[in-house]
């Protein structure tokens, strides 16, 4: 398997501590700091070179918009408060609003301006940036065995896409292949 796979296997699974999961799609440490990222926008890439960078999972997201931040890590929280600071850059999948947008439309979740204004004003924040989603994020997506959630499976995908570390937040049921 090749090493996007392996380092997919060994992080799944290192837990923070509280079960957020800080994804690493690397076998070795990821420096926290890029200059060039494959896929995204031209007009972001030079923030990366001042700022750290991290993709975000669903659940941590929306643990920290609608302020249940007892169910994220201290470093997960820090680093979303230093996002609101404009001071870290969090990468949002696309595939991440489209879950939040199911969930709240489900009844599941309830966002205080609804889901287009939240959105909105999540990416008027300069520590805030959409990933898009596109075909080569697809490609690593359906090769990922580790749950049945086909979300979690996008989001890793687009975390190796980049080459950043992701905030992932795996299922106990999920099947773990480290």
């Amino acid at each position: 398997m090749d090493s996007q796979h392996r380092g997919v296997r060994q992080t799944v699974g290192r837990n923070s501590g509280d079960g957020a999961v800080v994804t690493s799609t690397r076998e070795r440490q990821l420096p926290l700091v890029h200059t060039v990222i494959a896929g995204l926008p031209q007009s972001t890439t030079g923030r990366l070179t001042q700022m750290p960078a991290f993709v975000t999972d669903t659940h941590p997201l929306i643990w920290y918009a609608t302020n249940k931040h007892s169910s994220l890590s201290k470093t997960v929280l820090r680093t979303f408060e230093q996002a609101d600071n404009g001071e870290v850059l969090i990468y949002v999948p696309t595939v991440v609003f489209w879950e939040i947008g199911l969930l709240e439309r489900l009844g599941k979740i309830r966002l205080r301006d609804g889901f287009s204004k939240w959105s909105t004003a999540l990416l008027g924040k300069t520590g805030f940036e959409e990933a898009g989603f596109n075909v080569s994020i697809v490609e690593r997506a359906v090769q990922y065995d580790f749950n049945d959630d086909i979300f979690d499976a996008a989001i890793v995908a687009t975390a190796a896409h980049v080459d950043l570390p992701s905030f992932q937040k795996i299922s106990r049921s999920a099947k773990r292949t480290c």
